[in-house]
């Protein structure tokens, strides 16, 4: 994490996107057993990994906001349990945070409407929200990814 920021640091934003993509592709790889051993702590992780992912990746890096972005990775990777807990937050009654604010996995939120639909044919609005969380659960927002599935299990549950 330490030479993507140097590399950040002297401007050098390719290098340190080429280089930042190394610890994604192992995170993504890791990412079962690691949210399974502490889901709260890879939720701080990987939302830190996900703004640092972005401001390397936009047409034109913006110096202040690639360091910024790696400077809450960096704190994020030393310090992943948040000291502040505080309300789940709900979209139509469903929950998409943890305790400690953090998205819910993308990936259980889908898998959830999927089990709620138990092999059935799903409305068309709601295949429509299924399709945009894949699709936003698959760019690395859960937050948006979420609200569209909670969206998607409360037209299910009504």
């Amino acid at each position: 994490m330490s030479d993507t920021q140097t590399l950040a640091k002297k401007g050098e934003f390719t290098a340190a996107e080429k280089r930042i993509t190394d610890l994604e592709t192992l995170w993504d790889k890791n990412a079962a057993k690691l949210r399974k051993a502490d889901p709260s702590a890879w939720g701080v992780i990987d939302g830190a990994a996900d703004k640092a992912f972005a401001a390397l990746r936009t047409k034109s890096p913006d110096a202040k906001s690639v360091m910024q972005s790696l400077d809450g990775l960096q704190t994020a990777l030393a310090d992943p349990v948040p000291s502040e807990v505080g309300a789940v937050q709900k979209v139509a009654g469903i929950a998409v945070t943890d305790k400690t604010g953090h998205a819910l996995p993308c990936e259980a939120m889908i898998r959830q409407v999927r089990d709620t639909l138990g092999g059935k044919t799903a409305p068309q609005a709601v295949s429509d929200l299924q399709a945009k969380a894949l699709e936003r659960c698959n760019a690395d927002d859960d937050t948006r990814a979420d609200a569209f599935s909670a969206q998607a299990l409360a037209m299910l549950n009504n």
